[in-house]
């Protein structure tokens, strides 16, 4: 019995020993008051052995303790009126304790409560001072992004400081469309997706682009090898990808001339073909050597140790079985296993395409010509079989080839879509450089939110200023409000 616990603990030890050392060093981090670490590793723990309760203990210990430690940090930075990341801190607090479900406790809980009502005093003082100043946007910014910290304090007076926001989100409305000139096309688009944020519908006086962009497409592709009715379906699917883009305006008068030019070729075959999977498989097999018996041997012992090595290695562990031969020897017959290549043989139906367009995009913009090479290729290799062996990753299969006219439509969206790429740029680098008032003879607002207009990712430094300065909020603080 004495070998069979020895055994035992060796194998646990083994089984554990990564776990163990994680969570003993987790427990050293936790003495040392070093959270962070300490949550790291016994998250790693938790991770390695979900069953470990001793490492579950110490996560929740650190979770805790990094609570507590961080709401002094909060109330500190406070104090040294670093305000920014003292609020920073206290809302990811509040986030990691929904996460965790650990709160804090006793004196850490009346800092929290304090230092919530205190935060809670400072974005009412702010959202205050933005209604002042008819500033309802930065209003907004400051109400969604604190929701959580103001929801915990005003409760049923969050409803009425909401109600003066989009009172104040009206009266904004209202004067910005009273302020409109002719020329302010872009700002009456901006003006529509901000009062959207209130629900404040808008009625503008008509107003003159200072751009023009274009009511439509036109423009006959000639590819060499695309029969009529696929060279339609490509100048159609141009036209209707267009109109989907901002380059569209309804009331223009301009139209503009796209269309390609080059060689189309289309190629499929499906050819009979015999495939080979390679796999493996465990083959048992038996040796036997005899040796002396061990008189003191506890036969029922060894069949546990035996047993539990087999559940612990799986199906295809050694094993053993002991045949006493009754004159002080015994048989030992052990159980092994070797691994075999195996191929499986199956028959498939090879599909191979190809579809090449090349040639060139011609552009016709402002009398100007442009002309973008092209190079479309779609290549397609996939078997059909009905081949059913899970084991070895091997299911039925049957693929199928899409046609001409899905890849032509398919190509002439991404055509639509990489001119305006190009497009996109060569407005920014036109209009987004400066807003200078004399020169264009437009208003800075008007230049500002002509830019903005076409921009979908990072704001130029110039847009980005005039956010600021005029709203005190940055463009993707306006773009998340309007999303």
């Amino acid at each position: 019995m004495g070998n069979l616990k020895t055994l035992f603990f060796i194998l646990v030890t083994m089984l554990t020993v990564s776990c163990t050392s994680l969570t003993k060093q987790g427990q050293e981090a936790l003495k040392d008051g070093d959270y962070d670490k300490a949550l790291s590793l016994f998250d790693q723990a938790t991770k390695s052995d979900s069953r470990d309760g001793e490492a579950r203990e110490g996560l929740r210990k650190a979770q805790q303790g990094w609570i507590e430690r961080r709401l002094i940090d909060v109330r500190l930075l406070r104090l040294g009126n670093n305000l920014g990341e003292s609020e920073s801190l206290l809302l990811k607090l509040m986030k990691n304790q929904q996460l965790w479900q650990v709160f804090p406790k006793g004196a850490a809980f009346a800092t929290q409560n304090e230092e919530i009502a205190l935060f809670a005093q400072r974005i009412q003082v702010r959202i205050h001072a933005h209604l002042l100043r008819r500033n309802p946007l930065a209003a907004e910014v400051e109400l969604r992004k604190n929701e959580m910290i103001l929801g915990r304090v005003l409760t049923q007076n969050l409803s009425e400081l909401k109600n003066r926001i989009y009172t104040s989100g009206q009266d904004f409305c209202a004067t910005q469309v009273k302020s409109l000139k002719n020329q302010d096309y872009y700002t009456g688009i901006w003006l529509q997706e901000t009062c959207d944020i209130w629900k404040v519908p808008l009625k503008l006086p008509k107003l003159k682009s200072s751009v023009s962009l274009f009511q439509g497409v036109k423009g006959a592709s000639t590819v060499k090898g695309l029969s009529p009715e696929l060279t339609s379906i490509l100048d159609d699917g141009i036209k209707k990808a267009f109109l989907q883009s901002k380059w569209f305006e309804p009331k223009s008068q301009a139209l503009i001339s796209l269309s390609v030019v080059g060689d189309f070729t289309s190629e499929k075959n499906e050819k009979p073909v015999q495939r080979v999977r390679d796999y493996t498989v465990q083959i048992p097999y038996e040796e036997t050597h005899q040796r002396k018996k061990n008189s003191g041997q506890n036969e029922s012992g060894v069949s546990a140790v035996l047993g539990l090595l087999a559940w612990m290695g799986g199906a295809h562990s050694t094993s053993e079985r002991v045949i006493d031969n009754y004159d002080g020897t015994e048989t030992v017959i052990t159980t092994k296993y070797r691994t075999e290549p195996r191929q499986k043989k199956y028959s498939a139906v090879e599909m191979t395409a190809l579809k090449t367009l090349e040639g060139r995009l011609d552009v016709a913009l402002d009398s100007k010509w442009f002309a973008f090479d092209l190079n479309q290729r779609h290549e397609f290799l996939q078997d059909r079989h009905s081949e059913n062996f899970p084991d070895i990753g091997l299911t039925p299969s049957d693929p199928k080839f899409i046609s001409d006219e899905e890849w032509v439509t398919a190509v002439a969206e991404g055509l639509v879509q990489s001119l305006a790429l190009d497009l996109q740029k060569f407005w920014m680098g036109h209009f987004c450089q400066s807003f200078d008032v004399k020169s264009s003879g437009l208003n800075e607002r008007e230049q500002a939110l002509r830019c903005g207009y076409q921009v979908t990712s990072v704001a130029p430094e110039p847009l980005h200023q005039y956010y600021l300065k005029t709203w005190g909020i940055t463009y993707d603080n306006w773009l998340e409000l309007t999303r």
